[in-house]
């Protein structure tokens, strides 16, 4: 017999289950709250088109430095929305897409370190994110246990 699809909610309690049973085993384990965000991320990132820009019908890869630059021109509603995508994409990217930055010209350290500096930023509008004192500075100091987080989770079970 199939499997049932998972809908929204479910991948987004199962990505949740997974994180948090690998979280469990690290020396270091990540906040609730960063496992319950990341969850959420994989969720949204299953369907790969928000790692694109769709225009005249065509998908195009972001260009994250250029999206970077345009921030400062923003009001501060529209720059959190801007900042975010690009640190969740970076932090996506970096973790569960990997393999497609070995393709780019620009390397894996170009991915962090504007995924970093955009939590940094983000953290600057909304230093008090969904309640929690300094959630994004979190996130951008936890970058790097994150995308190894997700790299686990990626990987093949032996």
């Amino acid at each position: 017999m199939a499997k049932d699809i998972l809908t929204t909610q479910d991948l987004t309690s199962y990505f949740y289950k997974e994180l948090e049973r690998i979280n469990d085993k690290q020396i270091f384990p990540l906040h609730k709250s960063i496992i319950f965000y990341c969850s959420n991320l994989l969720s949204e990132y299953a369907v790969c088109n928000k790692l694109y820009d769709e225009r005249d019908d065509k998908y195009y890869e972001k260009i994250m430095g250029l999206s970077l630059l345009s921030v400062v021109t923003l009001d501060d509603k529209n720059k959190f929305k801007r900042l975010k995508e690009i640190a969740d994409t970076s932090i996506m990217l970096c973790g569960y897409f990997v393999e497609s930055i070995g393709k780019k010209i620009l390397g894996l350290n170009y991915y962090k370190k504007i995924g970093i500096f955009s939590y940094l930023e983000l953290d600057k509008i909304s230093p008090d994110y969904r309640d929690q004192p300094s959630f994004f500075k979190i996130m951008a100091n936890t970058y790097d246990f994150i995308i190894k987080t997700f790299q686990i989770h990626k990987a093949p079970l032996s």
